[in-house]
């Protein structure tokens, strides 16, 4: 990928939960909110509609960008792929 060196440190860092504020103020992570935002419960309900009580992991988890062309401009596709992990009754 033609990146620098010290690059493979950041890369091998782990992922964390950790928000430095309730809501991000950089735009583009800004919108992901958003559509967490309004279409949550929604992608909520069709999960559970079409596997069961559950959820879609983060861990277990396969994410694709790409670059769809569009004679209105281009699109951002982001594809999101997580394991479904059913709630267990204890």
């Amino acid at each position: 990928m033609g990146l620098p060196q010290e690059a493979a440190s950041i890369l091998a860092e782990s992922p964390t939960k950790i928000w430095e504020q309730a809501v991000p103020t950089d735009p583009c992570i800004y919108r992901f909110y958003e559509i967490v935002g309004v279409y949550g419960p929604t992608l909520k309900a069709l999960i559970q509609e079409k596997f069961g009580d559950g959820i879609m992991s983060a861990i277990d988890f396969d994410m694709s960008v790409t670059r769809v062309a569009n004679p209105k401009g281009d699109r951002v596709k982001v594809e999101m792929s997580g394991k479904y992990l059913g709630y267990n009754s204890w």
